[in-house]
């Protein structure tokens, strides 16, 4: 099984001093961090530690998955949600169907979008793997990316593509 998305796994070189002296840092930087400091004293006062990181936790994983929302094609989202309801494991050709079904509908769109691009954006990202036997396998990510649409009511409705 593949290892499962965090941030270790996601920037495993990350560092905080060099993240902070290259971020870009405002006044509404400042003053969030001011108002968040004022709302964890005032509503959890001793467990200010785990809220920030439950605060940060949360906002990470929206964060990832709207960028993910944002870039994936409806053709993608419809092989997705066929892998996961299909237990979690589907064999290349059937994904494969969904991007030959988009190419056909929006050849000006696919023309220079190969399948391995395709199916290579849902591995980079990562919401599932492809095994050698060309077997794919949705990630604990992917699953959480299906559920985190379906929390805010986003769907294949809401891509083209």
């Amino acid at each position: 099984m593949a290892r499962q998305p965090g941030v270790a796994a996601n920037v495993p070189d990350f560092n905080f001093d060099r993240y902070f002296q290259l971020a870009h840092v405002s006044q509404l930087t400042q003053q969030t961090e001011r108002d968040v400091k004022i709302l964890v004293a005032q509503q959890h006062p001793n467990d200010r530690e785990n809220t920030l990181a439950k605060f940060i936790g949360i906002g990470f994983w929206g964060y990832q998955h709207e960028v993910t929302w944002k870039a994936i094609y409806r053709s993608q989202l419809l092989a997705l949600t066929e892998l996961n309801a299909a237990g979690g494991i589907l064999p290349l050709p059937a994904a494969r169907a969904h991007y030959e079904q988009a190419s056909q509908d929006y050849p000006e769109k696919y023309a220079n979008y190969a399948f391995e691009q395709w199916l290579g954006f849902m591995q980079s990202y990562p919401l599932l793997i492809r095994h050698p036997s060309d077997m794919l396998e949705i990630t604990l990510r992917g699953r959480d990316f299906l559920t985190f649409l379906a929390h805010w009511g986003w769907n294949v409705d809401g891509r083209i593509y």
